[in-house]
């Protein structure tokens, strides 16, 4: 019987303000969650999407680039309006390729690299 008054009663002190501060800490641990997760994977992506942008707008002729499909070729011109690039992959081949499916252009010491791929 004084066990039933007492929940019936509760304790003041951690009524409604108890219940809040708990609401309070669950918000903020969402945002440090979310601002986590910015800082160590949205942010350094942007970052690499932003310079590979930049790489493929300075594309000159005899840039070495990888499309999205594994192929390693020489740039050699665009056209439509800079939307398809052509590219060399072997002495009489060339391709054309959308733009947006260059995943990679390699630096000069990056050709190493796709020496090693073609063994």
């Amino acid at each position: 019987m004084f066990a039933q008054q007492l929940f019936a009663q509760g304790t003041p002190a951690a009524g409604p303000a108890g219940a809040g501060m708990a609401g309070i800490m669950q918000l903020l641990l969402i945002v440090g969650i979310f601002v986590v997760f910015y800082f160590i994977l949205i942010r350094p992506q942007q970052k690499q999407q932003k310079i590979l942008r930049q790489r493929i707008a300075g594309l000159k002729k005899g840039d070495r680039i990888v499309t999205a499909g594994g192929i390693f070729g020489e740039y050699v011109s665009e056209k439509e309006n800079g939307k398809v690039a052509i590219i060399k992959v072997g002495d009489d081949v060339k391709l054309e390729i959308i733009k947006t499916t260059i995943s990679t252009v390699l630096a000069d010491g990056d050709k190493i690299a796709e020496s090693e791929a073609k063994k």
